[in-house]
């Protein structure tokens, strides 16, 4: 069996990832999911997460993630992010830990204030990458479109490596139905994108 790792977005561990573990599971994958970016959870307050974002070091996020990879006891683990855990997805993508990763409008390139020490423009590390499938919103605020086809075009010569741009989409369409962006046929189509990129290799 496949280990899949979850990274939540930055509202951290809650039922809705208690939903999609779930579903993952049912769809073939050993998963866990995992908040990457503390010891000790802050409250769930997104201004005082933003906060402790900013003091991540980048590598312990990344040992977090294959911590939680080895806890599948799975030799051969996927990766699959949502929000700022898409972006630290790809980061994680880079480590040689994971098989195959998936990211869910996370951001290529971090605001200076929620950069950790470390930093570096997904761009940077693209030719590291494990096979990675990148999905964005063309109408997402959080993520300009000229770093996704700076993105895009990191991965020229790679024939492993996909952005897929929702053109009606907004930042977190996929993940959580209860959010007013939420569009549930590109949300539909986007999860089955993910699920077949997984199966692949």
């Amino acid at each position: 069996m496949t280990g899949l790792v979850i990274v939540t977005d930055l509202h951290g561990l809650r039922p809705l990832f208690d939903g999609h573990v779930a579903r993952l599971r049912e769809a073939g994958f050993f998963a866990v999911a995992a908040e990457p970016w503390w010891d000790e959870p802050p409250g769930h307050d997104l201004d005082e997460r933003l906060a402790a974002l900013a003091l991540t070091d980048n590598r312990t996020m990344v040992d977090r993630l294959i911590a939680a990879a080895d806890s599948t006891g799975c030799d051969t683990v996927d990766v699959i992010g949502f929000c700022m855990g898409g972006n630290a997805t790809m980061k994680a993508a880079a480590s040689g830990r994971f098989r195959r990763a998936v990211s869910f409008y996370g951001m290529v390139s971090l605001p200076a204030e929620w950069a950790g020490p470390g930093e570096a423009a997904i761009t940077e590390i693209a030719g590291e990458m494990c096979p990675t499938l990148a999905i964005f919103g063309a109408l997402d605020p959080w993520i300009p479109l000229d770093t996704v086809d700076a993105l895009r075009a990191a991965w020229s010569d790679r024939s492993d490596c996909e952005v897929i741009v929702y053109p009606e989409a907004d930042h977190g369409f996929v993940h959580e139905p209860s959010r007013d962006q939420h569009r549930p046929d590109d949300a539909a189509d986007a999860w089955h994108r993910a699920l077949e990129f997984l199966k692949e290799g």
